[in-house]
C-alpha cells in the first residue's frame, strides 16, 4: 500500500512541475584568440557599466576559474491597465558568465516578480510555463499580466542586456596609460 501511495505522489508530482522550468537566457559565445584573463576583465567591465552598485550585487567572483555571478533587478511597470498597481514592483535575477580560452557563457536566470505593496500580487519565480502558478483575481488577468511580465523580461534581457554585454565582451579592455 505504501508503494502504491509513494508511486501516485511521484507521478503527481512530476505532472504538476511539467511546465515549471525556470525562464534561462543562455548562450555560448566564441571569442577566437582571446585569453580567459581578457574575457574576465571585459565581463568585470560590464557588470561594472550595467548594474547600479557592482559590489552590492556581486555573489561570486572568482578570476581564477573565470566565474562570475551577479543578483539583479529590473522595475517592472505592468502594462495591464486593470489593477496595475497591485503587480508593479520588480523582477529579481541572477547574471552568470563562465569564461574559458576563446568563449564565454552567460545565463540570465531565477527571475522573481515581487510587486512593491504589501497587500499587491507577487507571481513568484518566472518559468516557462504559459499560465502562472498563482491563483489571484480572474484567470485572463493572470494570464494577461504572466504574458506582460515575460515580455517585460524577455525585451530587457534580449534587446538591452544581453546586447550591452554581447558588444562589451567584443572590446578589448585598455590597459594603456596613455590618455
Amino acid at each position: 500500500m505504501k508503494k502504491i501511495l509513494l508511486t501516485i505522489s511521484l507521478v503527481f508530482i512530476a505532472f504538476i512541475s511539467v511546465g515549471q522550468e525556470n525562464l534561462v537566457f543562455t548562450e555560448v559565445i566564441a571569442v577566437d584568440g582571446t585569453s580567459q584573463d581578457e574575457l574576465y576583465n571585459r565581463a568585470k567591465m560590464f557588470v561594472v557599466d550595467v548594474f547600479v552598485s557592482a559590489n552590492d550585487v556581486m555573489q561570486l567572483d572568482d578570476k581564477e576559474n573565470g566565474q562570475i555571478v551577479c543578483k539583479g533587478s529590473m522595475i517592472y511597470n505592468s502594462s495591464i491597465y486593470s489593477a496595475s498597481a497591485m503587480t508593479n514592483g520588480h523582477i529579481d535575477f541572477t547574471f552568470k558568465i563562465f569564461l574559458k580560452e576563446g568563449r564565454y557563457k552567460y545565463d540570465f536566470c531565477d527571475f522573481q516578480h515581487k510587486t512593491l505593496r504589501s497587500d499587491g500580487y507577487n507571481f513568484g519565480y518566472i518559468t516557462t510555463s504559459d499560465v502562472p502558478s498563482v491563483k489571484y483575481s480572474t484567470k485572463g488577468w493572470r494570464n494577461k499580466v504572466w504574458l506582460d511580465l515575460k515580455s517585460t523580461i524577455d525585451t530587457k534581457i534580449n534587446y538591452g542586456m544581453r546586447l550591452d554585454m554581447k558588444k562589451a565582451m567584443e572590446v578589448p579592455v585598455n590597459g594603456s596609460d596613455d590618455w
